[in-house]
């Protein structure tokens, strides 16, 4: 492994961790400003916009990689209103965003040679995972799984909780967004047990973490917003 899958281990400072275990503890999530060193951040996120991306939409349950020629019949307002499509009992969890999957082979990883790829090994070593399992307390922290997203004007992820691994102890959010407005939309909404919502606006350089399962949302973002809502996603698994 070269110098460069280094930079972008998470550079969490001391205090920064306390915090972050305690809100978790207290909340069940927390909010981790500049995790990774500056100008890997921006590296990062200039190499996404080269990711061979592929639309994924979820409906009636089931979910699709939209290719070239669907999406060129229907277009992307066809789209949205076939995601739209039906009750919400009939729908259930709905998506529609471009995603990369991110292998969980090492070796596939190194072959590809990504950003997202080298973050997602960098995270993984043995140091990485100590300080995650520091941030989450008892249950052992075995692996992670990651996915690229990039949600565009018209995209969402409806209200799910994440709870169908058991695995799963907690979700992130890597947010790589500069300028982001709010009035764009794509916010991450996230619900307490008693339904009161934390609406989390898209930032840079940002790491949201929470408990699993939590009921949560990415808003839909407005027509008229700038750019795309790009982040890198995942879950910190146990081994059981």
């Amino acid at each position: 492994m070269n110098k460069e899958d280094y930079t972008l281990a998470p550079q969490i400072a001391p205090d920064a961790m306390v915090k972050a275990r305690e809100e978790l503890a207290a909340q069940g999530w927390t909010r981790i400003d500049n995790v990774l060193a500056g100008k890997s951040a921006i590296s990062l996120r200039r190499d996404m916009e080269s990711l061979p991306w592929a639309l994924m939409m979820r409906v009636k349950r089931q979910l699709h990689e939209i290719d070239a020629d669907l999406l060129a019949r229907l277009g992307e307002e066809g789209l949205r209103e076939f995601a739209f499509a039906g009750s919400e009992e009939e729908a259930g969890f709905r998506q529609i965003h471009d995603a990369v999957t991110i292998p969980s082979a090492a070796d596939k990883c190194t072959a590809r040679g990504f950003a997202i790829d080298r973050l997602a090994l960098a995270w993984s070593m043995p140091e990485a995972l100590d300080g995650w399992q520091e941030m989450l307390g008892d249950r052992p922290v075995a692996r992670l799984v990651a996915m690229a997203s990039r949600y565009r004007p018209g995209h969402f992820l409806s209200d799910h909780d994440d709870g169908e691994d058991p695995r799963r102890i907690v979700a992130f959010v890597l947010s790589l967004n500069e300028g982001w407005q709010e009035d764009w939309g794509g916010q991450l909404v996230l619900q307490d047990d008693n339904g009161n919502a934390q609406s989390l606006v898209p930032r840079f350089n940002v790491l949201n973490v929470f408990t699993v399962p939590r009921v949560h949302y990415v808003a839909q973002v407005a027509e008229h917003a700038q750019q795309g809502r790009y982040s890198v996603t995942g879950w910190m698994l146990s081994s059981d």
